[in-house]
């Protein structure tokens, strides 16, 4: 009777690894770049197959450069390709992505307000290196064209208060990321 409890304890030990071990598809991040611009900057991350993942962005900033306030959030999914001979999400990756940003400026000269909303919608592809560490800690390296088309809603005071141009037309999307599998 020993002896089965023990061979029964094992066999659920097994199956406890061996499926907390498969269960490793998810996993999330942070952008360590982020700070610099002042914004948050994280991600959600589903390993598909071998050779891909979904991969989910979340932005909030509430930065104020000069004297203009800047308040508002991004949500930029993507789709990444794994090109390496090691199982996603480990490897360098292509990753075509889309992005929606709502934005609030608001600038104060003297006794006179300005303030606009943002809009955008836009879309881009990265190229990226990602690291996986003991199947648990990931390092993420990306970067890439950008495009962004966006609306502004002017509420007070005019277009050339706020500096339209660096929000709108094409960039590069950059990031370094940290973060952990579950």
């Amino acid at each position: 009777m020993k002896n089965l409890n023990l061979i029964v304890t094992a066999g659920f030990l097994f199956l406890s690894v061996t499926f907390s071990q498969a269960q490793k598809r998810d996993g999330i991040k942070v952008n360590l770049l982020s700070p610099l611009m002042r914004t948050a900057s994280f991600f959600y991350e589903h390993t598909l197959d071998e050779q891909s993942s979904l991969n989910v962005g979340f932005l909030y900033t509430g930065m104020t450069p000069g004297d203009t306030k800047i308040r508002g959030w991004a949500l930029t999914p993507e789709y990444r390709f794994y090109l390496g001979n090691n199982p996603a999400p480990d490897g360098f990756y292509v990753a075509p992505y889309l992005r929606y940003q709502s934005l609030n400026f608001s600038y104060e000269e003297g006794t006179e307000d300005s303030e606009a909303d943002l809009s955008g919608i836009g879309g881009g592809l990265l190229i990226g290196r990602q690291w996986l560490f003991k199947d648990v800690v990931t390092y993420d390296l990306f970067f890439g064209p950008s495009y962004v088309s966006a609306n502004w809603d002017v509420k007070s005071g005019n277009e050339s208060d706020f500096d339209s141009d660096s929000w709108e037309g094409f960039g590069i999307r950059a990031g370094m990321t940290l973060g952990i599998r579950f």
